[in-house]
């Protein structure tokens, strides 16, 4: 069964008297400690071999809406509910994973995507859960094979690739360099682990949802020209792509993160929503 905190966890924070604080996205303080992130440690080699820096603004364009240090999670999450429904990320036998660990770094597993089989009680049938883990003794034990780092998927499905087409179709961006790819998938880890790190709370459960936009729809006048997208108008196609929650329960930070429901749906292979 799935370790940390569980549905039951927050039943009894509330039967104790505690509160949930719940966050979205742009409440937080993710889009600029994702930012820094990005400028600091994502850097790709030009043509000569010279170290290129990747910065990103930090202001949201008036024609779609979009802001460059936001839609990215949701292009993560989305890229990892599609990595999450092949058939090789799925085993009734045991749990499968994709890790998210920095290659150019300590190499330390910082966060896992987990796919789980949950069998009926009579075993005739079940589902697949699926969930995102903080804690490395979840995927402990595992065999060798189910455990897939995010940049060693080219059999499945690349992970790089599956981000950048996320980043075109649904939010129209293009970004192509595979080693630019790969360093945005780990500053927006980091951004999740930090961020929950530092604002754990001992007297409530603090919920932060991810939501964006799950379509790419801009409409024209006539002579061609975009015509900008109210900000009420880009929020009515929101979807919740994920939700992460920490607490402290006797000293310790529990987190936990899970896909919204057309994430999940996407995730199972019985959808594709978005």
């Amino acid at each position: 069964m799935r370790k940390g905190l569980s549905y039951s966890s927050h039943i009894n924070f509330y039967k104790e008297g505690f509160t949930m604080k719940t966050l979205e996205l742009r409440e937080t303080s993710m889009p600029q400690m994702f930012r820094t992130s990005v400028a600091s440690d994502v850097v790709s080699t030009g043509i000569n071999g010279n170290q290129i820096s990747y910065h990103i603004k930090d202001t949201t364009n008036e024609i779609d809406q979009r802001n460059d240090t936001i839609y990215p999670f949701a292009a993560f999450f989305a890229a990892c509910a599609r990595v999450m429904s092949e058939d090789a990320m799925k085993s009734k036998e045991h749990k499968t994973a994709i890790t998210f660990c920095d290659k150019n770094g300590s190499n330390a597993t910082l966060m896992s995507c987990i796919s789980e089989w949950i069998p009926t009680e009579d075993g005739s049938d079940g589902n697949f859960n699926f969930y995102f883990s903080f804690d490395v003794n979840d995927i402990k034990g595992l065999p060798e094979d189910a455990i897939k780092p995010f940049y060693q998927l080219q059999a499945i499905r690349p992970f790089a690739a599956t981000l950048r087409d996320e980043f075109a179709n649904t939010h129209c961006r293009s970004i192509n360099d595979e080693v630019v790819l790969n360093g945005i998938t780990m500053s927006i880890v980091k951004t999740i682990c930090n961020w929950l790190d530092e604002n754990a709370s001992e007297s409530e459960p603090v919920t932060v949802e991810f939501k964006d936009s799950s379509v790419y729809e801009i409409n024209f006048d006539g002579e061609g020209k975009a015509i900008p997208i109210e900000y009420e108008e880009y929020k009515k196609h929101w979807i919740t792509y994920a939700t992460a929650t920490v607490v402290v329960d006797r000293g310790v930070k529990k987190k936990s993160m899970t896909f919204g429901e057309e994430m999940k749906a996407i995730a199972k292979g019985n959808a594709d929503l978005i």
